[in-house]
């Protein structure tokens, strides 16, 4: 007692003191959504997805018509799936409760008894199996351990993570057993879990988790606000009474006019795209819960009832963000009804590390999803590769864009009869003479040529390993008038038991290489080397200390970890030719280096310096890269080429890797190669010479910049460009 009446004696002299204070601030607000971080890694993504209750849905609906919005949601590869169920531990909470709480937990809880009776876990103890199992999780689990997770989630009152786990299983392997018996099956292969067969947990959330690979969903409804109405016939004239207004009436009209599209797929995403509209946040107010709050019953139920549904999203969003809190930097979506989404988003946006993603860049505005695409490339022979392809629907063509050289033409062979690759003076794409089809296959050989300003379709070491630019694999898929970019699902597999490594970033708009060889990866730095065995001593110790060194750099000064660890992969080829080339190129978070001419052999002061300024210009890439939204792109390329130039230079001279004069002298080199072109950005050279020279003159530290930069371009989306460096020097 004596505690609180001193904690009390405090806060009053000091308010006491602060009074004059106060009385100047005129009643500012703390608003943490002012103040986002952190500094060093990702934020927390978060997509609000407003949802129908499909179950509701009439008749005309149909669940393949989900086909296009799973699609997209699938693309954008959530960590983390919260859904508007209540968890099996409140469910517990609540049947202690029967008086209050009868009515919610007939109403929104599963009923564990079944599955209890097959376990002998009450929910408590099954809480405790289920995460005591997900906590050693193997990589690979057997048929039995998810048939076993299974029936643990179920007897935790977590019916759809159970169905997660159902819809793992191969067909054949979802059968009673370890703890499922035949009511539980029926339970599960009928749905009758979460909302229903035709609910959103069952049809979106439970077979996208599955899909992503992911164990569970998350249950973040709550209800424990809930009470038995003293008046419930005055309550519910009341509410109804103040919902019979014009806004009312908009939202009806506004669902009349999407009944007859429930069956198709663009007319569900159209359905989607309007509840998530940001112009429904006003409308859901007028029509609901403001005008509950200005009704005019003597016992003020519209005030009771805003005062439920406040406490109920709030609450919600505390258990999404619990939920996220287990997985930093990780992308979260939330399935949720659509009147709940605006509530959800303004409270989390107050929390510090939470990024609201808008709906509309995961739904887009109108244009076609990704076309899914199972693409397996299998190493057939030394020197040949077998590129299977399994579209998702049929298509009349491919569009695989501008011509990389020769490369297709000379190395792939199309096995697959009636389909063959048409060749324009530009562009190549993938035919049936018009006729549809959805599969085909390709037998493709070694090809080490070629073309400028394009990444190398193979690299080849000594010893066998190959890089192979799974780029060139993707296009545009095409039927009708409808475009749609493919996205690969990529599956490889070795020659033997050769290591298979894929791209980690394996967005269709960002494929990289993927490695066929017997080479393992050996740390250096932050990234991971693969080096072709004859590369000579002078450039193995040159690769090993700049990438580690300069990585090491760039991850302190850049305070932005790397999601994965870069994979460097060099080649030696001809070391027979006059010279020396030393070639690189970053894609995503791989760096690749082909180094031929007979000067490699030797070495020299001039070699090795243009070898390490090479390392690090392509791994300030990856850094530019390293953003959820934008980076690079657009037609400015200077700002990239150049901004990695004074990128490079800042780590070269920052890791001591180069000295002050060799800083200098580096720095007046690019600036005279400018000057002979005249400062001009539109060659080859000047993008990087000139690049260089314009971020030189902002007199600007480049790091501070491009931090700045880094974050502008993922709060807008927008890519790297002139003007977004000149309205960041501006502030």
């Amino acid at each position: 007692m004596l505690r609180r009446v001193t904690g009390l004696f405090m806060v009053a002299m000091l308010c006491a003191a602060s009074a004059r204070a106060g009385a100047q601030e005129s009643a500012r607000i703390f608003d943490p959504s002012a103040l986002k971080g952190p500094a060093k890694g990702k934020p927390n993504e978060v997509l609000v997805l407003g949802t129908a209750h499909l179950s509701q849905l009439p008749a005309t609906f149909q669940p393949a018509g989900l086909a296009a919005l799973n699609q997209r949601l699938l693309a954008w590869k959530p960590g983390i799936i919260a859904i508007e169920r209540l968890s099996g531990t409140q469910c517990a909470f609540m049947r202690e409760y029967p008086q209050r709480y009868k009515e919610t937990v007939e109403a929104y809880c599963w009923d564990p008894a079944p599955a209890r009776a097959a376990t002998g876990l009450d929910v408590p103890a099954a809480t405790l199996e289920a995460d005591r199992l997900l906590a050693s999780w193997p990589a690979a689990p057997t048929p039995s351990q998810r048939r076993h997770l299974a029936a643990v989630f179920l007897a935790g009152g977590e019916s759809v993570s159970a169905l997660v786990q159902w819809l793992r299983l191969p067909q054949a392997e979802r059968h009673a057993g370890d703890g499922l018996d035949a009511r539980l099956v029926e339970a599960l292969e009928q749905r009758r879990v979460g909302r229903g067969a035709r609910g959103e947990d069952t049809l979106i959330a439970a077979p996208l988790a599955a899909a992503l690979g992911l164990e569970r969903v998350v249950g973040m409804d709550d209800h424990t606000g809930d009470a038995p109405d003293a008046d419930p016939k005055a309550y519910g004239e009341a509410i109804g009474k103040a919902w019979d207004n014009p806004a009312t009436a908009k939202r009806k009209r506004l669902d009349e006019s999407f009944k007859s599209r429930l069956g198709d797929p663009e007319g569900i995403l159209a359905l989607y795209r309007a509840l998530n509209d940001p112009s429904m946040a006003r409308l859901t107010y007028d029509s609901d819960f403001g005008a509950a709050l200005e009704e005019g019953s003597p016992q003020q139920f519209g005030r009771g009832y805003v005062a439920y549904w406040e406490t109920r999203n709030l609450r919600m969003a505390s258990n999404i963000r619990e939920a996220i809190g287990n997985l930093p930097g990780s992308r979260t979506l939330v399935i949720v009804g659509a009147s709940h989404k605006w509530y959800l988003e303004a409270y989390l946006n107050q929390m510090h590390d939470v990024r609201i993603v808008p709906s509309a860049e995961v739904l887009g505005a109108g244009k076609n999803p990704p076309l899914p695409v199972q693409f397996k490339l299998t190493h057939i022979a030394p020197d040949k590769w077998r590129a299977d392809y399994v579209l998702a629907e049929p298509v009349t063509r491919i569009d695989l864009g501008r011509k990389p050289g020769d490369y297709r033409k000379q190395a792939w062979r199309i096995l697959t009869p009636g389909v063959s690759l048409v060749e324009l003076p530009d562009q190549e794409s993938i035919s049936a003479d018009g006729k549809a089809f959805s599969k085909f296959s390709v037998e493709v050989s070694l090809f080490l040529p070629y073309a400028e300003k394009n990444y190398t379709p193979f690299d080849r070491m000594s010893d066998g390993g190959t890089d192979i630019f799974m780029g060139f694999f993707t296009g545009d898929a095409v039927r009708g008038k409808d475009t749609r970019p493919m996205h690969l699902n990529l599956q490889l597999k070795g020659l033997g038991s050769e290591t298979v490594i894929a791209p980690d970033d394996q967005d269709s708009d960002q494929l990289a290489y993927a490695y066929f060889g017997p080479a393992s990866p050996a740390p250096a730095g932050v990234a991971n080397l693969i080096l072709d065995p004859k590369t000579p001593d002078w450039a193995v110790q040159v690769l090993r200390e700049t990438t580690a060194r300069i990585t090491d750099y760039y991850d302190h000064a850049f305070q932005r970890p790397l999601p994965h660890k870069p994979l460097v992969m060099v080649s030696i080829g001809d070391v027979e030719r006059r010279g020396l080339s030393l070639k690189g190129g970053a894609i995503g978070k791989q760096v690749v280096y082909r180094l031929e001419g007979e000067a490699l052999l030797r070495g020299s002061p001039q070699a090795r310096t243009m070898l390490t300024s090479l390392i690090a210009h392509e791994l300030a890439h990856v850094w530019q890269n390293n953003v959820a939204h934008g980076g690079i792109g657009g037609d400015e390329a200077w700002v990239h080429e150049g901004g990695a130039e004074a990128i490079a230079l800042a780590g070269l001279r920052g890791s001591g890797l180069f000295s002050q004069a060799d800083a200098d002298a580096y720095a007046g080199k690019l600036i005279q190669e400018c000057g002979t072109l005249n400062g001009s950005v539109e060659t080859y050279r000047g993008i990087y010479a000139c690049g260089f020279k314009r971020f030189a003159d902002y007199r600007t530290d480049i790091l501070p910049l491009w931090k700045s930069m880094m974050e502008a371009t993922e709060a807008s989306g927008d890519f790297y460009s002139g003007a977004m460096i000149e309205a960041i020097t501006k502030q």
